[in-house]
């Protein structure tokens, strides 16, 4: 429930932030820009302000690349401590049950029966940005998109809490932006009514 207009802004400004900073450019797209003569690649430059101010709070152009909308909207010390992260996959397991187990087949199959659940032709691909060990922060930073649709995702979230809890203070968080994209049939958006809390298949 929104208490007042001050946070309804609040966090309609956390929306268009997150957004902006997912639909910005590749660094690889902004070099080929600078570097072309032509057609430049443009992304998607937002502009978010208060009705009676004349200054936005957000705003960026479409051809930023997605580290300049961070270093815009979050800051040069975040931007300054950021990896970015990619890779991709043609393979999923499946089998699962609702409680994330393998079942009693599962548990009993052999090493070459467990490879037989991999499923191979699809494809699946994340990229995003990520800090570094010498960035924490008391408040986490972490939002996630997944085939281009801003989401939460408990699971994922907890595996990367776990992860950094290895290398930063106690009760410091990272700052994690990640873009999933996947074979919808490999995502439970029916997990609430808002539709904003996603499960992955067989987690």
């Amino acid at each position: 429930v929104v208490k007042n207009a001050g946070e309804e802004y609040a966090r309609i400004l956390g929306v268009v932030g997150k957004y902006a900073v997912h639909r910005g450019l590749s660094e690889e797209a902004k070099a080929e820009n600078l570097a072309s003569d032509g057609h430049p690649k443009l992304g998607v430059g937002f502009t978010c302000k208060k009705a009676a101010s004349s200054t936005p709070d957000i705003h960026t152009s479409a051809s930023d690349s997605k580290l300049d909308n961070i270093r815009s909207i979050h800051g040069s010390q975040v931007a300054n401590e950021l990896i970015h992260v990619a890779g991709s996959s043609t393979q999923f397991r499946e089998g699962a049950d609702e409680d994330g187990s393998d079942g009693e087949e599962a548990e009993e199959s052999t090493l070459a029966a467990e490879d037989a659940l991999l499923v191979k032709g699809a494809s699946w691909s994340y990229d995003g940005y990520v800090s570094n060990a010498n960035y924490h922060k008391k408040k986490s930073t972490c939002f996630f998109f997944i085939n281009d649709r801003l989401v939460n995702c408990a699971s994922l979230k907890r595996s990367l809490d776990a992860l950094y809890a290895e290398f930063l203070p106690k009760g410091t968080y990272p700052f994690v932006y990640l873009s999933i994209h996947m074979p919808p049939q490999h995502v439970d958006v029916n997990v609430h009514p808002n539709k904003r809390e996603v499960h992955f298949l067989c987690e």
